[in-house]
């Protein structure tokens, strides 16, 4: 019998990196972003040899020669086996025929038909193992896994010694994601076969997907041994090694590769993720753009390089790679998904959303793509779709720590605090390693919400305490000094020119200012939607008044950024292209804080600048160390007797909200009414207040000191 061997590459993860596979295995376990494909053993089908007949002409034989050599012939052996089939002298050699002018249909393209020769073929032999399992093969190429693992059941049931179909099935069980059954089948020919390189290569596929990564490593370890040369499985290793955070092995692993066979692009593809989970951009870069050089149209180094460019802040080059990693495929679900995360970074968040849709749409598993899409709901308040997100990506990995703390959030926001917290404990208990900085990103928000609902729990306890607590008579008041001249400057950008506008910084400024008048205050200046000249031109005028005033506020709302520990606010003419803009075009913190020094008594400044803004994800880093993050910085010294109150703590992100206000406002103005409260515990009140409103999500916080005095709004 002649056996030719079917096997080609499968895109796997959403890394863009490659675990080499069938082509039959459409759906595969996504782990990552990279994309890169693991290898399966190859499939094979089989042909059938006839004997050569006794007084055959030359003409006949040639004929014979062709069918048989169908898979290789392939064009040749098309009429060829047609004209044997005519002139077949009984069923069984028709049917023989028709199986091996099947293969050729296949090797063509042409897979309909010959599905339907091999429908014939095993009618007219009802017990012909290779037909049904060569038609169980194709069926797994159109995807039709539960047909073609009838046909390998029935092929085994009439040949049960047969391995090589028991490896078809536990592959095609694979696809299924079936991954314990596909086990069974690998153990089976283990058993009697425990140095079969195939069955030890393909079961640690499955417990890759099962994310059994020790137990992968272990059989890769065992196929390396046996067949030292096979560089494949030193890329399926490197994998599985980067996945467990052991990014040096990986390295070698591909290096190794490498050394083989410099120009494999799977190898550096390979290498560069492991280089970007690192931290070590500049090396990902390197490899990534190599593998792109060797092979431009290649939408999976495409996607590669694109996770580097990204994590680099460079999101206008991730999108252009992305870009052109789906035109060359335009079904790849994993540089969709990618192509998602990066639009939302951008605030294109309809565009991000039609990408996501695309992805699940394609690979209904792709846990990155559902865990982008429940991230997408959960920032839009559509709580029900993201949850029913979240799920879908844990009922496929069940340990997903950004699936795990991304529902975790839901249930915090519907006020199913339980819930919540069980989730975040099941994500800090995961390995951190697993899925590179993905986990440690998501385990570190999963401490946070846990540190804020014990503060949550603690102030509801206090909230209860007082309520116990029965005055008989209310004490008399003091009276106070007259607080003097008071003066209020009050910014509110929202029209940015180059990045999508606020809704609320706007509406915000003026409730503020409305609020400061009606409490006395003699001076309130309000500017909205300042660009830079205009905002320093406001900032000299009221300088001014700061010198002849007691207190002297600044309030701004609108977008903030922090480079290298140094706040800024970000006027609306700010286009901040890369990180040596900040200075050039926004206006620092330190600026605000010098134009209200010279008020007498109280000095204060409120910054409502705490947004998550596309500027600073989107923003390029001309030197590698400097530090672009979201929300503000820590005030670790504030000198002067000056205030600062952040509408969100140093590393959060403010609400805008679903109102015209924003938490922060809305709870601000209502405080600072309120007759006979201390400032320093109207800032208390207001950080419990918007605590409770965003179930623990936001938590302003005020730095600085003020002088022995008491100082009272109204």
């Amino acid at each position: 019998m002649f056996h030719c061997t079917y096997s080609t590459v499968f895109k796997q993860a959403p890394s863009g990196r490659k675990l080499v596979r069938l082509r039959f295995h459409k759906r595969p376990f996504v782990s990552r972003l990279a994309g890169v494909r693991l290898t399966l053993a190859v499939a094979v089908l089989s042909t059938v040899v006839f004997g050569a007949p006794l007084g055959a002409q030359e003409a006949a034989l040639s004929e014979k020669a062709l069918c048989e050599s169908s898979a290789v012939q392939r064009e040749k052996a098309v009429p060829a086996c047609t004209h044997l089939i005519e002139g077949a002298a009984d069923a069984q050699t028709a049917a023989g025929y028709l199986n091996n002018r099947a293969i050729a249909f296949a090797q063509i393209g042409m897979t309909d038909d010959a599905i339907a020769d091999l429908n014939a073929a095993i009618a007219k032999n009802p017990v012909f193992v290779d037909a049904i399992k060569n038609r169980g093969l194709l069926l797994v190429r159109k995807n039709e896994l539960d047909r073609a693992i009838a046909d390998f059941n029935a092929a085994l049931k009439l040949a049960p010694t047969r391995l090589d179909i028991v490896n078809l099935r536990g592959a095609a069980l694979q696809s299924k994601q079936e991954f314990n059954l596909s086990v069974a089948d690998f153990n089976k020919i283990l058993l009697k076969e425990p140095k079969n390189y195939a069955a030890l290569v393909n079961r640690s596929l499955s417990f890759y997907y099962m994310r059994k990564l020790d137990e992968a490593i272990k059989d890769l370890n065992a196929a390396i041994v046996l067949q030292p040369d096979a560089t494949k499985a030193y890329q399926n290793r490197a994998l599985a090694l980067s996945d467990k955070g052991r990014y040096a092995d990986a390295i070698s692993d591909a290096t190794y590769i490498l050394s083989k066979t410099p120009n494999d692009v799977e190898a550096l593809s390979v290498r560069a993720d492991a280089w970007r989970l690192s931290g070590n951009l500049a090396k990902a870069k390197d490899d990534a753009d190599a593998a792109v050089a060797i092979a431009p149209d290649d939408a999976r180094t495409r996607n590669v390089r694109a996770l580097v460019l990204r994590d680099g802040g460079d999101l206008e080059g991730a999108l252009a790679d992305l870009d052109a990693a789906i035109l060359q495929d335009p079904r790849f679900d994993v540089a969709l998904a990618n192509r998602g995360d990066v639009q939302q970074k951008l605030g294109a968040s309809e565009r991000a959303r039609a990408d996501l849709d695309k992805a699940i749409a394609i690979n209904p598993g792709n846990p990155v793509a559902l865990a982008y899409r429940g991230n997408l709901y959960r920032e839009r308040g559509e709580y029900e779709l993201a949850l029913a997100d979240y799920n879908r990506t844990l009922k496929v990995v069940p340990d997903f720590a950004e699936g795990i703390v991304g529902r975790g959030l839901v249930h915090e926001a519907r006020h199913e605090i339980d819930l919540a917290r069980a989730d975040y404990l099941k994500a800090t208990k995961l390995p951190s390693a697993l899925d590179g900085d993905r986990t440690r990103l998501s385990q570190s928000v999963a401490r946070q919400r846990l540190e804020v609902l014990a503060k949550l729990e603690e102030i509801k306890r206090n909230e209860e305490a007082a309520q116990l607590t029965i005055k008989k008579s209310p004490e008399p008041v003091a009276a106070r000094p007259d607080p003097g001249r008071r003066v209020a400057l009050v910014i509110g950008n929202g029209a940015y020119r180059d990045v999508p506008a606020l809704p609320n910084p706007k509406s915000d400024a003026n409730l503020v200012a409305e609020t400061l008048k009606s409490i006395g205050f003699q001076l309130v200046t309000v500017r909205t939607d300042q660009d830079r000249a205009s905002m320093l031109a406001a900032l000299r005028d009221f300088a001014a008044e700061a010198d002849k005033a007691d207190w002297a506020i600044i309030y701004y709302a609108g977008h903030g950024i922090q480079l290298n520990g140094v706040n800024y606010t970000i006027p609306t003419d700010a286009m901040l292209k890369n990180d040596r803009d900040v200075p050039d075009e926004t206006i620092s913190l330190d600026r605000l804080l010098t134009t209200v020094d010279g008020a007498k008594k109280l000095k204060l400044v409120i910054l409502d600048a705490c947004r998550d803004n596309p500027f600073a994800s989107r923003m390029a880093r001309t030197v590698a160390t400097r530090s672009v993050s979201r929300g503000l910085a820590r005030l670790e010294d504030v000198q002067g007797g000056v205030l600062v109150a952040y509408a969100a703590r140093d590393g959060q992100v403010a609400s805008d909200g679903n109102q015209r206000n924003s938490p922060f406002v809305q709870s601000l103005v209502r405080r600072i009414q309120e007759p006979n409260t201390e400032i320093n515990m109207v800032f208390r009140r207001v950080r419990d207040d918007v605590l409770k409103t965003t179930s623990g999500r936001q938590e302003p916080w005020v730095y600085g000191s003020l002088s022995g005095s008491e100082y009272y709004f109204k």
